[in-house]
């Protein structure tokens, strides 16, 4: 195995980003909102090409989604980045 960075032979690769929903909806606790907003910051910084960012679901059913609004205002928008909510 080569210890150098992938080139991609002139390939482009997009990643998408699905852990700030999938993910945060199935964490025990509360997320804050401005750590959910940094962290989607950063992501965005970082290059991803589509955060998904929220899902606009019944703050009862999942409640760890209830900011989803807040959040979606609230984040920094670069225009490489999609950020999206489902």
């Amino acid at each position: 195995m080569s210890s150098s960075i992938w080139n991609g032979n002139g390939r482009r690769l997009r990643l998408c980003e699905v852990g700030m929903r999938d993910g945060l909806q199935i964490e025990p606790v509360f997320v804050p909102t401005e750590d959910k907003i940094t962290l989607i910051d950063a992501l965005s910084q970082a290059g991803a090409a589509k955060i998904e960012v929220t899902a606009f679901v019944s703050a009862q059913a999942i409640p760890a989604l209830r900011d989803g609004e807040v959040v979606m205002r609230e984040i920094a928008r670069r225009p490489a980045t999609a950020h999206r909510s489902a």
